[in-house]
């Protein structure tokens, strides 16, 4: 037999915002670690690693750099930023590169 508490039944975490959408929560975990290009308002696109998101949907991206339209051999040391976060409210596109979302069922 179990014991009760009084508290009754168990309670479901409650999820904020993004998080709550188990379809998007289900795609972002699929593309954590991969690639990504983030352009935002002003037209520059940004390179690095897709890192997490936050409830509101600002962007982590870690290894971060300006990426140039015409790539000569890689950005310079100097031009990589650790990580970025970028708000909503700047982001106009956040395209994932080589993204395999059958990986799992192959």
């Amino acid at each position: 037999r179990g014991q009760s508490t009084g508290k009754g039944p168990p309670q479901s975490p409650v999820f904020e915002g993004v998080y709550n959408n188990s379809r998007m929560l289900h795609f972002l975990t699929a593309v954590v670690g991969s690639t990504c290009d983030v352009k935002v308002k002003n037209g520059t696109t940004y390179e690095g690693i897709f890192k997490t998101l936050s409830s509101k949907f600002e962007l982590a991206v870690d290894a971060v750099h300006r990426k140039a339209s015409e790539p000569a051999g890689g950005p310079r040391r100097e031009d990589i930023v650790d990580t970025m976060v970028f708000k909503p409210s700047d982001v106009m596109l956040v395209h994932f590169r080589n993204v395999d979302f059958n990986y799992a069922t192959k």
